[in-house]
């Protein structure tokens, strides 16, 4: 049996005009198969995710904490479009017990650091 790899810490900035928010993601390899991933951002929200391929698709079955202390939960569905970019659509969203409409498709692109 193989030892699961270190994780990867990635730091990430989500501007729309000006930073809106920013975190780190942690993701390591899930020994039940696909990816694991931590998450805690600058508002205090954090949560964890498990993984999977679908296809040409991530599957991310993903629930968290908020500031507030409400719990979160959704599936969030990468598709990629290259080397550094990719579309993020929420799903199934929840919070509080209570459901969310669907995010529409966004379209995440990498950014050349400074």
């Amino acid at each position: 049996m193989r030892p699961p790899s270190a994780p990867d810490a990635l730091r990430y900035i989500v501007k729309r005009g000006k930073v809106t928010m920013s975190g780190t993601q942690i993701v390591g390899t899930n020994p039940g198969g696909g990816l694991r991933s931590w998450v805690f951002d600058s508002s205090g929200t954090f949560g964890e995710s498990v993984w999977t391929r679908e296809g040409n698709r991530c599957v991310i079955d993903a629930g968290g904490t908020l500031p507030d202390g409400s719990e979160v939960t959704a599936t969030n569905i990468l598709i990629p479009l290259g080397k550094d970019a990719f579309t993020w659509q929420s799903i199934e969203r929840n919070v509080a017990g209570s459901s969310l409409p669907e995010t529409p498709p966004l379209k995440v692109t990498r950014l050349k650091a400074e």
